[in-house]
């Protein structure tokens, strides 16, 4: 139930028995579903009229605030909860679980572009500039260099030298067609209002994790 409601989940464990009963049974079901993200609490009351109730009244408290959240305030009807969604334990080992890799050296299946968050000039995401090679995508870097060249007019074009013995890829890059902007022109112009950013970044090899989980993947 944890693993499909989430934060969305209330449980409250009460043990009423003998001062030496073993309640780990109980705390163990409180621990495992805070380990999903759900409410859940074990309230151990005394022979005091008020150590009941207390505990009554934070499960009302618990109850309260989620039923607040799962209902739409303009209408007052329920939200929709995705039952599909399978959570992750927290603190779960980044190799545990079904992984995709996308290996950079991979001709068939590899990243092609990257994007970052930036909320600058009311832009959510903006374009990484890609250092390696826009035909056979070997790396190439941020400058020129002996493995190739990068376009010193936009700086966002790379080109190794086995493709750039093709003279052609080049002038196509900065050619302009009538009154259309070349592609060098189009790349200068998303640098200069930060919709393409020069960023280093360790590698373009990515692995992401076949099930999604988490708060995030509900909305």
């Amino acid at each position: 139930l944890a693993s499909k409601f989430g934060r969305r989940l209330s449980i409250a464990c009460v043990g009423m028995a003998d001062y030496g009963e073993d309640f780990s049974v109980l705390n163990d079901m409180v621990t495992e579903a805070q380990s999903f993200g759900s409410q859940a609490s074990f309230g151990k009351p005394s022979l005091e009229v008020d150590s009941l109730s207390n505990i009554i009244s934070s499960l009302a408290t618990s109850l309260t605030t989620s039923k607040t959240e799962m209902t739409e305030l303009r209408t007052g009807t329920s939200k929709m909860v995705r039952m599909d969604v399978t959570r992750e334990k927290q603190n779960t080992p980044d190799h545990v679980g079904e992984w995709k890799i996308y290996v950079d050296s991979d001709l068939n299946q590899f990243v092609r572009r990257i994007w970052t968050w930036r909320h600058k000039r009311g832009l959510d995401f903006v374009e990484v500039f890609d250092p390696r090679c826009v035909r056979c995508y070997k790396r190439i870097g941020m400058t020129s260099n002996l493995m190739g060249i990068v376009c010193h007019v936009c700086e966002s074009f790379c080109l190794c030298h086995d493709c750039n013995a093709d003279r052609h890829v080049l002038e196509e890059h900065r050619m302009r067609v009538g009154h259309r902007q070349s592609k060098c022109d189009t790349l200068l112009a998303k640098r200069r209002m930060g919709k393409l950013i020069r960023k280093e970044l360790p590698s373009f090899s990515i692995a992401m994790k076949e099930n999604i989980f988490g708060e995030g993947a509900e909305r």
